[in-house]
């Protein structure tokens, strides 16, 4: 099969994954239709609506529409028929003791085994899945339901994704590399001609492998981040130690690099913990204690805690005390809060039975989901720092960056400020505001 043969493409899953790789190829002049179970999500996306906040994402799906170029529906049978080449990106939730949860992933690959035929189709496994789903549960039921032979009948293959949330446009147009995972070479060697445009930087591998490299790659940056906040811990045990400077002299080492050396609260996401906890339960289950990855997932946990302490270490109480938070999604330039370091934090505030004040550029409509009526939310930052007592920096936007001391002073009642994201230079601040920040602990 040759590029010049793909009249469409489909892909089932239109949540975050799935509807970056849809918008990304239509605007490659590819006809993809997009499939999802929600009646809600795909009436928004027909009707020019993004369900969550991606930057520059808003702006593809409108021009895609126009174009024509990108459709959603509910139904696979009426989009699979003329697409030779099917992505599957559902969703591969935890389950309560840290594997993946396969059912939609199995119903997807019930549903579109049953619309297989004699036409070679390419179907590729872009969610995330343990090493061995695959090969081990997806092609057999792909098999037992079109009496077909993978690798023969139609192409199975593994394309994991290395999207960054707030940037995955980019990633996915200019990516630093490209996977693939294979069960037969055609198959292969035909997304390969797909991702030359995006990339030269490719590598095929068996499916197992390329699944262990999504694993493996999100679990070596989250142990590079706890990493440096385990040493970010350890320079505040004594005085003039800023462990930005530590982090920029380790990352001259080019066998290191300075990247995800940014010390602070800890990480979340949908990715990061997720798949630490996948991969865990993964070697539990062959027998393999990951004594690393599990020291990984403390030390996070521990973060949010830590700030807290910091906080602790400055006023002796936080009874009764007015609680301001900027900063509620997991990272910025998005609106998710799954695994948010906020959510941790704000849950161990409010056992002090303390007023919480929150704000964040635009995540306040799924804190309120989760939260209720529990958080006072407010509208700008001015709102949020009234009054307040001590502030808790949870997430860098840049409009946070941009506030002075002068201002966290004459809004807030005492300006104790906890720098969870190390955004404030320490020798200004500290002249006007009281600032504590994770890493460094000045001079007395």
């Amino acid at each position: 099969m040759k590029l010049d043969d793909i009249k469409q493409i489909s892909i089932i899953g239109l949540g975050y994954v799935g509807l970056v790789t849809a918008l990304c190829l239509a605007s490659k002049g590819y006809m993809v239709r997009g499939v999802d179970t929600s009646p809600e999500i795909v009436k928004s996306l027909n009707h020019n609506k993004i369900p969550f906040h991606e930057p520059q994402l808003n702006d593809l799906l409108k021009t895609s529409l126009k174009s024509k170029s990108f459709t959603a529906s509910n139904d696979v049978s009426e989009v699979i028929q003329e697409s030779k080449l099917v992505f599957i990106s559902v969703d591969t939730p935890a389950n309560p003791d840290g594997g993946i949860d396969l059912t939609s992933i199995k119903k997807v690959s019930q549903d579109l085994g049953a619309q297989l035929d004699d036409t070679f189709r390419i179907i590729t496994v872009r969610s995330t899945v343990i090493p061995g789903t695959t090969d081990g549960v997806i092609l057999p039921i792909l098999e037992r339901e079109s009496n077909l032979k993978a690798g023969v009948d139609f192409g199975l293959c593994v394309n994991p994704e290395f999207l960054r949330e707030g940037s995955a446009v980019n990633d996915f147009l200019h990516p630093d590399r490209i996977i693939i995972g294979y069960l037969d070479s055609s198959s292969g060697d035909f997304l390969e001609q797909l991702y030359e445009p995006f990339s030269k930087n490719i590598f095929k591998t068996n499916l197992r492998t390329a699944e262990m490299i999504k694993y493996t790659n999100n679990a070596f940056l989250a142990t590079k981040v706890s990493f440096i906040n385990e040493i970010a811990n350890i320079c505040r045990l004594t005085e003039g130690i800023d462990v930005m400077e530590v982090a920029h002299g380790i990352g001259m080492d080019e066998r290191i690099s300075s990247l995800f050396l940014r010390a602070g609260c800890g990480f979340g996401g949908s990715c990061f913990p997720k798949d630490l906890r996948g991969l865990i339960h993964f070697a539990k289950e062959h027998h393999y204690s990951p004594i690393l990855l599990e020291a990984t997932l403390r030390l996070n946990d521990f973060q949010a805690r830590y700030l807290i302490d910091l906080a602790l270490s400055e006023i002796a109480s936080l009874e009764n005390k007015k609680i301001a938070i900027l900063g509620l999604a997991f990272k910025p330039n998005t609106s998710d809060m799954r695994e948010a370091v906020s959510i941790r934090v704000i849950n161990r505030l409010l056992q002090y039975k303390t007023p919480l004040s929150v704000y964040d550029p635009v995540a306040i409509p799924n804190t309120r989901a989760i939260f209720g009526s529990k958080l006072t939310y407010c509208s700008s930052i001015e709102d949020c720092l009234k009054d307040a007592d001590v502030c808790f920096v949870i997430t860098e936007w840049d409009e946070f960056k941009s506030l002075t001391p002068g201002q966290f002073k004459s809004l807030m009642k005492t300006p104790v400020i906890i720098d969870g994201r190390k955004i404030y230079d320490v020798e200004s601040f500290s002249k006007e505001v009281t600032l504590m920040q994770i890493g460094f602990k000045p001079i007395s």
